[in-house]
């Protein structure tokens, strides 16, 4: 079987593959339109033959919301993480095609969206106790988005209809942080455990836990007193590996204080003994942190018992990622620059950071108020 590619505008190329005849005998087409370089087109055009060949191929026009769904997870699972693959399949198999996905594509429309996330919202649990919460349907509006999107760009759909649906608002919360009282009960009750030096470094670096599972000695530099981020640890249904970080700005260096470089030097000498104790059976990664035997720490273990360390410091139970809010609410009420937190936290953008820490922003202007205050207040020797 051959197609061919023309050529539309800058960019644009359109794709020709032979489906069928007319009754008059001439040749029938299906045409794609594909965005980017010819190569790209040329690549879309071979694998669009490929699964017409292997059986694989459904009309365009009478392509299901699931059938298309299944499609879009093949073509997006080499392109993610494994854990963000698995929520993907989750979300598009739990919920998207059972409501969904038996609507032709072309076909849906901005209603039966808004009217799937209103259900959802209101009986969308898999136990039957009612809806799910606000955010777990913007997620799933995130997801079918994300896959239409796709959708458009292959010339399958027009327009994405998800694009003029509106999900549930989200209310933020105030995320619990510790005050510096609070900090130190906590590393007093982790010191002596698994717990000690990951609560360290997402105290004094706003890591992500992930990012802290997976540093290994060859990251820290103890003459320029510096930690770079060079991948994280994630654990899926295959089993924990190493990833690369979230986003090209999750790689990153981060300068840490005296006090973490002394922990992590003891720490270091620490592992060297234990590991002289197990010999060959020493898995050696250079891990950081890692269990007695040198593998790594399954990230799940981290948050599941870290309210151990919390009750033993008389403390409530919050979330082990609320430490990197911890350390960014804590630069931010020490008058640190937004960007400086940003690149510390490895967010994309500014505009995240300051979105999610928008409730330290009063304090903030409290004091850039007394600062410009005691800036223009007059001095002694021009006092009235």
């Amino acid at each position: 079987m051959k197609g061919h590619i023309r050529q539309r505008a800058e960019g644009s190329w359109t794709l020709y593959l032979p489906v069928g005849k007319y009754p008059n005998g001439r040749t029938k087409y299906d045409t794609r339109t594909i965005h980017g370089k010819r190569k790209d087109a040329e690549r879309e055009l071979a694998r669009w033959i490929t699964e017409v060949e292997s059986g694989g191929y459904v009309d365009e026009t009478k392509m299901t919301v699931a059938q298309y769904l299944e499609s879009w997870l093949l073509r997006v699972k080499p392109n993610v993480a494994g854990k963000t693959f698995e929520r993907y399949a989750e979300i598009v198999h739990s919920h998207l095609i059972p409501a969904l996905g038996r609507y032709n594509l072309q076909r849906l429309t901005p209603l039966q969206v808004q009217d799937y996330y209103a259900q959802a919202s209101e009986r969308g649990r898999k136990d039957g106790k009612g809806g799910l919460a606000p955010q777990t349907v913007v997620h799933h509006h995130r997801v079918l988005r994300e896959a239409l999107n796709d959708a458009v760009q292959l010339g399958v759909l027009g327009r994405n209809p998800a694009d003029r649906v509106k999900p549930p608002k989200v209310d933020r919360k105030e995320q619990r942080v510790l005050n510096k009282a609070e900090i130190e009960a906590v590393l007093k009750s982790a010191e002596g455990t698994v717990f000690y030096v990951p609560v360290v470094l997402a105290v004094t670096t706003g890591m992500r836990r992930g990012e802290i599972l997976a540093l290994r000695w060859e990251d820290v530099d103890f003459d320029a007193k510096v930690v770079h981020v060079r991948r994280s640890l994630e654990e899926t249904k295959a089993g924990v590996s190493f990833k690369e970080p979230k986003t090209s700005k999750s790689r990153r260096a981060v300068n840490v204080p005296d006090m973490v470089l002394e922990v992590l030097a003891k720490h270091r000498d620490e592992q060297a003994e234990h590991r002289k104790l197990l010999g060959k059976d020493y898995w050696d990664e250079g891990l950081i942190c890692a269990r007695p035997d040198g593998k790594p720490i399954v990230p799940k273990y981290i948050s599941s018992n870290f309210y151990v360390v919390l009750e033993r410091a008389g403390l409530p139970r919050i979330p082990f990622h609320n430490l990197r809010h911890t350390h960014a609410t804590a630069l931010f009420r020490q008058g640190a620059h937004p960007k400086v937190v940003q690149e510390r936290l490895g967010h994309s953008t500014i505009v995240t950071t300051m979105d999610v820490y928008s409730h330290v922003l009063p304090s903030m202007q409290e004091q850039a108020a007394r600062m410009i205050g005691d800036f223009l207040a007059p001095s002694e020797g021009h006092a009235n």
